[in-house]
């Protein structure tokens, strides 16, 4: 409590605000990790119906177990009451939490306050939990055996306060990147040992929605789990799965030779670089943020205006439009932090020298009269790129003008990327079949990573767009990587 005077204005609204506000914080930032959560919930809460609403949202959703936290968190606990006095308590908690949840009781606890009593665990055996919260033993699941019954028993997890928000952050007072760095660094040693070992361990990360949910804690434990779940032997769990798994004899499930191990000796200023992309065909595709680039192919009025060769040709413009806005965010996310940008223009000298014999045949309407002057030449109306994606003034973003359909062809871009230290493009573009696929060869060839983004890029033709996406991705990325914005600014901007 912050103030014995009442009403405790402070400390309900700081506790109503983790509930309004720091909960779905919380569960926006699990669901785009991926990870699932054990959320221990106090009885008393079922009134609340906007917060239970939530809860079951993301318990279907997003695979969230719903686990106990007693009747509130105010009183004074269990370790005064009398057996059947917390019988009856945990009782109560527990049918309340299955009604509130269509039937489906509570597996997991967490005695409110750690006033945890010998007669707790049997309690909890007896009532059906399978899962308990309250000890801490050597970072490993253990089994608490009933005296009576051996075949009776109930599995703790270690809930460790070295790991908990309460205490790192209001009882040490822990800057927001001092507590994410601070179970950062908790995790990698387990993994570590783990990896050396060849035994699994097990860590509760305590979060409550009114601390960890703030929006400080909660932008920097985004950084910190997003390089976490980079790495190949560590794995996200609920209560329940881990139980389950214990349970089950199959706790190898971490060790290294089971998963895509990475090396957990981090060097922790290049996994904050890390940019972790969930990207196809790949769950995660981990990239360096000091060595990517953003691609911007051909966004020409040529292409995507009325008027332009496009159209000339018989094409719908206003296909390849859907990629301007999407591409605008990306855009953006890049300008924000600060990372390389290139555009690319096709076109040609005034005079034509540049076409190529075969191109000439092809494209007879190149160097054309159009409404907009001459088509597909360098200076002219529809060689400029569209005003929604234009370059900066001040010429801090690199244009590429290229005669030929990939962006490596004829021109100086492999030199830029190379000066630039770039080895991974973020490549948005018209059309996906044509220029986009030929750079994202080419780039191939040259041993550049590209990943591509499906909403940034278009076709006239909406076959093509799908195939040429597929191709990109397909045995293993054989051509590259493709994902959508959202997913990479989630990746990029945290």
């Amino acid at each position: 409590h912050l103030n014995k005077t009442q009403p405790e204005v402070a400390n309900r609204g700081w506790r109503d605000y983790g509930n309004r506000q720091g909960l779905r914080r919380l569960g926006r930032m699990f669901n785009q990790l991926g990870i699932p959560c054990t959320a221990v919930v106090s009885g008393d809460l079922v009134e609340n119906k906007e917060v239970m609403s939530l809860l079951q949202q993301f318990k279907d959703v997003n695979r969230w177990e719903i686990g106990a936290h007693g009747a509130n968190n105010s009183n004074a606990g269990h370790s005064n009451l009398s057996l059947l006095d917390e019988t009856d308590l945990i009782l109560e908690s527990l049918e309340r939490l299955g009604v509130a949840f269509q039937g489906d009781q509570p597996k997991t606890w967490l005695t409110p306050g750690f006033s945890v009593t010998d007669a707790t665990p049997m309690i909890l055996e007896e009532s059906g939990v399978k899962t308990l919260l309250d000890f801490v033993d050597d970072d490993v699941p253990f089994e608490l055996v009933k005296e009576e019954d051996p075949n009776e028993s109930i599995i703790c997890l270690p809930y460790s306060m070295e790991t908990n928000d309460f205490s790192l952050v209001l009882t040490r007072q822990l800057s927001p990147r001092e507590y994410a760095s601070a179970l950062e660094s908790h995790i990698l040693q387990l993994a570590k040992e783990s990896y050396e070992s060849g035994t699994p361990t097990v860590v509760c990360l305590g979060m409550h929605t009114f601390v960890a949910g703030t929006p400080a804690h909660a932008y920097e434990l985004d950084k910190v789990l997003r390089r976490l779940s980079s790495q190949g032997n560590i794995k996200w769990a609920t209560a329940n799965e881990v139980t389950e798994c214990v349970r089950s004899g199959n706790a190898k499930v971490a060790l290294p030779q089971d998963l895509a191990t990475v090396d957990p000796h981090v060097d922790a200023q290049k996994a904050g670089n890390t940019l972790c992309i969930q990207a196809k065909p790949s769950a995660l595709t981990r990239i360096d943020r000091d060595r990517v680039g953003l691609l911007l192919i051909d966004f020409q009025n040529d292409f995507l205006c009325h008027g332009g060769f496009g159209e000339m040709l018989g094409n719908d413009p206003s296909k390849l439009r859907r990629a301007i806005q999407p591409t605008k965010e990306v855009l953006s996310s890049f300008r924000r932090a600060g990372l390389p940008v290139i555009h690319t223009r096709e076109g040609h000298r005034s005079n034509l020298l540049d076409v190529t014999s075969l191109k000439a045949r092809n494209g007879t309407l190149i160097g054309s009269d159009g409404e907009n002057g001459r088509s597909m030449v360098r200076g002219q109306w529809g060689n400029n790129i569209i005003s929604e994606l234009e370059p900066l003034p001040d010429g801090s973003e690199t244009v590429i003008d290229k005669p030929g359909k990939g962006a490596f062809y004829q021109t100086d871009l492999e030199l830029v990327l190379k000066n630039l230290k770039i080895d991974t493009l973020v490549v948005c573009g018209v059309t996906t079949e044509v220029c986009v696929h030929s750079t994202v060869r080419e780039a191939n060839d040259r041993g550049i990573q590209c990943i591509v983004l499906e909403d940034c890029t278009a076709s006239y033709f909406d076959e093509f767009h799908k195939v040429g996406l597929e191709m990109i991705s397909a045995q293993g990325g054989i051509l590259g990587k493709v994902t959508d914005s959202k997913s990479f600014i989630d990746g990029l901007l945290r």
